[in-house]
């Protein structure tokens, strides 16, 4: 398995996995924006023989990071990719100068939830309506 730059060929399998893992997925287009016009992005994915496992789309904007989506292949969930896609991107964050790291996790979901307390993150706080449906979110943290 390798972590590279996610290119547009990764596209239509990223998608896959996207509205496979995510309630509210996000769009062609806004993958779109990440790769082509958002300065700030970064998107890797974890592939093995041309196939893609899992991806992780973060920012780094000066010394802060944040991680807009993480997720895997549900075929290939609780095999530690979704682990070696963050400690990868974790390590790209602090060679990026990014001091710290933030996310925002549905308090619905305890699997992520727990996942990112085994890595280190501190929940900081709840966001009411976070999301769309109106689902809060918890605030999380991890210094670097």
């Amino acid at each position: 398995m390798i972590i590279r730059p996610m290119t547009m060929n990764d596209l239509d399998q990223v998608a896959q996995i996207e509205s496979e893992s995510f309630l509210l997925p996000w769009t062609l287009d806004h993958f779109k924006y990440e790769i082509n016009d958002n300065p700030f992005a970064f998107i890797f994915v974890a592939e093995q023989e041309q196939e893609i496992l899992g991806f992780i789309d973060f920012w780094i904007m000066f010394e802060q990071a944040t991680i807009n989506q993480i997720a895997t292949k549900t075929v290939y969930r609780r095999r530690r990719i979704g682990e070696m896609i963050l400690n990868d991107a974790l390590g790209r964050m602090k060679d990026g100068s990014a001091e710290q790291v933030t996310l925002e996790v549905r308090i619905s979901n305890q699997i992520a939830y727990n996942f990112y307390i085994k890595h280190g993150f501190a929940l900081v706080l709840e966001k009411e309506n976070y999301y769309e449906d109106g689902e809060n979110a918890y605030f999380m943290v991890k210094k670097l």
